[in-house]
C-alpha cells in the first residue's frame, strides 16, 4: 500500500474552497459538499498548549490540544456551507499523535472532506511541525440544527452522566 500523500497548505486559507476552483463551495442546506473540501490553520505552541498544563510533565504540545485544532479545522471548513441555523458538532476521532512539537513551534493543521453521507462529514486531518507530520487521522462531523440541540441540552441537566462504566471505575480509583 502506498503512503498517503500530506495534507499541505499552499497558502493561507481564509475560508473553506473547492480544491480544483478555489472557489467557495455552497450548498443549499447540509446538502451535497463537495468532497476535498479543505481548511488550513496555522497554531504557535504557547504554554497552555502544552502536555504540562494537562498534568503530564513534558514540555511538548499534548494530544487533546491536537485534536481540538483538528475539529477547528473541520468546524470552520463546514461553517460556511451549512444553512442558517446549523452547526457541525464533533462525533468520532481516530488519530495518531506521531511526533512532539516544542514550544514557540508553529504547527500547520490541515482538515480536508473526504466523506460526506447525509449530514455526516468525515475528513481527513493532518498537523505538521516544518516538514514533520506529527498527527494524522480521521475525524467526523454531523450537522445539527442549532436550536433544537440546544434544546436537548435543558434535559440533560437532571441526568447523573454516569454510564456502568464510570460506576465501575468507582472502586478502581486511588
Amino acid at each position: 500500500m502506498s503512503p498517503t500523500p500530506p495534507l499541505l497548505c499552499t497558502g493561507h486559507l481564509a475560508e473553506a474552497t473547492h480544491p480544483v476552483h478555489g472557489t467557495p463551495v455552497v450548498a443549499s442546506g447540509p446538502a451535497p459538499i463537495g468532497l476535498g473540501l479543505r481548511r488550513c490553520e496555522r497554531h504557535r505552541v504557547e504554554a497552555g498548549d502544552l502536555a504540562t498544563a494537562w498534568a503530564n510533565d513534558v514540555p511538548v504540545l499534548a494530544t487533546p490540544v491536537l485534536v481540538w485544532w483538528a475539529e477547528l479545522a473541520a468546524m470552520e471548513a463546514l461553517a460556511g456551507h451549512l444553512p442558517p441555523g446549523w452547526m457541525s458538532v464533533g462525533a468520532t476521532h481516530e488519530i495518531e499523535h506521531a511526533g512532539p512539537s516544542l514550544p514557540g513551534a508553529e504547527v500547520e493543521v490541515v482538515a480536508e472532506l473526504v466523506a460526506a453521507e447525509g449530514r455526516r462529514y468525515r475528513f481527513r486531518v493532518e498537523a505538521t511541525d516544518g516538514d514533520r507530520v506529527v498527527f494524522h487521522g480521521h475525524h467526523e462531523r454531523g450537522a445539527v440544527e442549532r436550536a433544537r440541540f440546544v434544546s436537548r441540552l435543558a434535559g440533560l441537566s437532571g441526568a447523573t452522566g454516569q454510564s456502568d462504566l464510570s460506576e465501575r471505575c468507582e472502586g478502581a480509583r486511588t
